[in-house]
């Protein structure tokens, strides 16, 4: 019995150590890291660009687009969906076309819908987990 409460303590206590020195990373370590591969970059992006920054959204695509459905920026939730056209690296701004909403998943149903799911919701100024598909 004494020598489980020391194997666990002692597993415990490299888990700690592992997980702390895991995420003790710094921001320079992250700038060195980016820098290098931009450097190794041999062509500029060139690809689609979103007219909205935002993170939290959600995403799907069909047979010929692929769609960025709300999630939220600085300035709070987001309503938005921006089509982009892989095709032509054009982006389509929508405004104001779903409940604003981030966290969330984004489905095609492999015919004509796409169906968005759960997360965290802003209405009438509160926020709350939203039900609605």
């Amino acid at each position: 019995m004494l020598f489980k409460r020391i194997s666990m303590r002692i597993i415990l206590g490299l888990m700690g150590s592992v997980l702390l020195t895991g995420c003790a990373s710094t921001t320079a370590d992250i700038d060195k890291t980016a820098a290098t591969k931009t450097s190794n970059s041999a062509q500029p992006w060139n690809g689609p660009t979103l007219d909205v920054a935002r993170y939290g959204h959600a995403a799907a695509a069909d047979n010929e687009n692929i769609y960025v459905f709300g999630g939220a920026n600085k300035d709070g939730f987001l309503s938005s969906i921006e089509i982009i056209d892989p095709k032509t690296n054009q982006a389509t701004l929508l405004e104001d076309k779903i409940i604003p909403r981030r966290y969330f998943t984004a489905v095609w149903d492999g015919k004509q819908s796409i169906y968005l799911f759960g997360g965290i919701s802003l209405r009438n100024g509160k926020v709350r987990q939203e039900p609605t598909v």
